[in-house]
């Protein structure tokens, strides 16, 4: 239903939504506080608290479609409706109708660690951590992989650690048509990293303790530690292109690995029907 030049929807179209477009084709606006979307959020959703939307806004692309969400609908509908009247954008508008209440599917607590990115930093030298972290994220699988490679599901984690690898390899075809001088074969660049941070932007290390505390070790248990480590680089780097949405060829990237996050994600649903 479409009133005052924006449309209010429910979680499902929401849902339907982003299973057919592009990550380049929309921001999903959370205008609650902030310690609201610490407690939980929609992965990969941009903060903006509703009393600071009128100074944000106009910072924000028109070629994309907006859709808003807060707790329950109220506020989220208030900036829709500022949204549509002062033609922020030139596409569609969207209020989720229920809020976060309404949407039943995953959702994140915690800020995404974009720290980890330091905004003084060269696009070359951000590719250069996207790749580290690719590298960390394949070394967590392949030690999934070890510790149960007696399992049949040990197979799926081999095949998400070659995924892992073969997205650092993405990145770096980027990076090589930047890199002033040209950059070394991706082989002996990928071998000098040293894979201590992993997709979430924690290290290595906290990834361990964190697949050591399971308290069961069954293949769904561990398919969901994967998705969850999946949901949450979607969430950095979706979080990473919106800070970076002033240049252009930053948050397009960020976004272009945010989508193959996705990609990541539905893979291993698919692969939990092995379990």
């Amino acid at each position: 239903m479409k009133t005052y030049g924006f449309e209010i929807v429910d979680a499902e179209y929401i849902k339907e939504y982003i299973s057919r477009h592009q990550e380049k084709d929309y921001v999903i606006i959370d205008v609650r506080q902030p310690q609201e979307y610490l407690q939980e959020h929609i992965p990969g959703a941009l903060l903006i608290p509703l009393p600071d939307w009128e100074a944000k806004r106009t910072g924000l692309p028109k070629d994309k479609d907006f859709i808003f969400y807060c707790k329950s609908g109220g506020r989220s509908q208030a900036a829709a409706m500022m949204t549509a009247e002062s033609k922020v954008t030139d596409k569609n508008i969207y209020n989720l109708k229920g809020g976060i209440m309404a949407w039943n599917d995953m959702t994140l607590d915690g800020f995404p660690k974009v720290k980890i990115f330091d905004r003084a930093k060269t696009l070359n030298e951000f590719l250069l951590i996207a790749m580290n972290m690719e590298k960390g994220s394949c070394r967590f699988y392949q030690e999934i992989a070890r510790r149960f490679s007696v399992k049949s599901f040990a197979a799926i984690f081999k095949k998400l650690a070659v995924v892992e690898s073969a997205h650092a390899k993405m990145i770096y075809s980027i990076y090589g048509k930047t890199a002033d001088p040209a950059p070394v074969s991706f082989e002996t660049l990928y071998d000098t990293l040293d894979g201590n941070l992993i997709e979430t932007g924690e290290s290595l290390e906290s990834g361990m303790a964190s697949l050591n505390a399971l308290r069961k070790t069954s293949c769904q248990d561990l398919m969901d530690l994967a998705l969850e480590m999946e949901f949450q680089a979607f969430d950095l780097y979706r979080t990473l292109a919106n800070q970076t949405i002033h240049d252009a060829v930053m948050s397009s990237l960020f976004l272009e690995i945010a989508q193959a996050e996705k990609a990541h994600m539905r893979m291993i649903v698919s692969a939990l029907a092995e379990c």
